[in-house]
């Protein structure tokens, strides 16, 4: 169990201190080429683990525009806009706008109807917004 926790832990310290990273780096690299980097050795690494764990990588069932679309707006688009914002503030200012975004998606999720409003949500809200 302590071994858990303690990847936990590892994980949560490493997402926090990434806004940080990449404020230093961009000091040296323009936001583009680095983020650039980052996701083609973030892909490269992928499949090196696939390779050697020996999962079979591509299916022919695969949704190849969705994944397509996801790909450019989910990491690419993601991770440039960070860049570039990044760029322009603080990494303060940049964690705290990561931080809320999963509060800001609850919000529109329960003023859409998409899920209605229990107490322990509520709870769970309170305690992220804190």
């Amino acid at each position: 169990m302590l071994k858990v926790y303690s990847i936990m832990v590892l994980t949560m310290f490493l997402w926090g201190i990434n806004v940080s990273l990449l404020k230093l780096l961009l000091v040296e690299i323009p936001p583009l080429v680095m983020q650039g980097t980052r996701i083609f050795i973030a892909g490269v690494t992928l499949f090196l683990i696939l390779l050697v764990m020996k999962k079979k990588m591509i299916y022919k069932e695969m949704p190849w525009k969705f994944l397509l679309l996801v790909s450019l707006l989910g990491v690419i688009a993601h991770h440039s806009l960070l860049a570039t914002g990044l760029f322009e503030t603080t990494a303060i200012k940049s964690s705290l706008i990561l931080g809320l975004a999963p509060l800001i998606t609850a919000i529109i999720a329960v003023a859409t109807r998409s899920t209605s409003l229990t107490v322990l949500r509520f709870i769970g809200f309170v305690i992220g917004f804190i």
